[in-house]
């Protein structure tokens, strides 16, 4: 059986201006205040925010017993629009996120085509539960951010 790669999708509406959600999203380093399932984020460079060829590492947990160690190289970035990365590492693949600002609101879509590179994470996933786990994991940490970032920018 061959692996499965992912291609997973989130879409969240958020009461707020999309320069807010903006600079919650950019600002990576500041992840582990408003993200449970990111313990640790390291931005290589001087700027603490991603833009146009930043990299930055991200250790993520969700509810599965390992944590999840990935780069991102960002590739595209238009202010208050839109964001392309390549990832490597524990992932590889790429990713995108898109904002857009209707009357009140923010539409926000995370975008990942993924695969596990862990020799055993990678050979699991080719099993359709254990993608299907994985897949849960993820939407779990996803979740919990979007409900805690929220919090943040429609309440403050």
């Amino acid at each position: 059986m061959l692996a499965r790669a992912f291609a997973l999708t989130t879409e969240c509406t958020f009461a707020a201006p999309v320069s807010v959600l903006w600079d919650k999203l950019v600002n990576v380093v500041a992840y582990p205040q408003w993200w449970p399932s990111v313990s640790r984020v390291v931005l290589h460079g001087e700027d603490r925010y991603l833009k146009q060829n930043s990299k930055a590492t991200f250790y993520i947990r969700g509810f599965l017993p390992y944590t999840l160690t990935f780069s991102v190289q960002v590739t595209a970035a238009v202010s208050c629009s839109s964001l392309e990365v390549v990832v490597s590492g524990g992932l590889a693949g790429t990713g995108s996120l898109i904002l857009k600002e209707t009357a009140e609101k923010t539409l926000v879509s995370f975008h990942w085509n993924v695969d596990l590179t862990t020799p055993l994470l990678h050979s699991l996933s080719s099993v359709p539960l254990v993608h299907a786990i994985f897949s849960a994991n993820h939407r779990y940490a996803t979740k919990k951010a979007i409900r805690k970032i929220k919090l943040e920018v429609e309440h403050a």
